[in-house]
């Protein structure tokens, strides 16, 4: 079966979409295979910040209070 690929060039020069996919692969033909790789990696990055933003959540849940009472503040 033949590969598919691509060409990006074709996007146009303003297109966000054709800007990302050359800063991702630095090729101007990108194939079915290197989308896939693409998304998978973007799946990846996607977890790893919503694990930061829980950790960083929980952190603020703990450590920081909305208001300090006055009572605490001058304990």
């Amino acid at each position: 079966m033949k590969e598919v690929y691509i060409n990006i060039k074709e996007f146009g020069d303003n297109s966000w979409l054709g800007k990302f996919l050359y800063q991702r692969t630095n090729k101007d033909l990108v194939s079915v295979d290197d989308l896939l790789g693409i998304i998978e990696d973007l799946k990846i990055e996607k977890e790893i910040v919503e694990e930061k933003l829980q950790d960083l959540q929980e952190d603020i849940d703990c450590n920081y209070y909305k208001a300090i009472p006055v009572s605490e503040q001058y304990e």
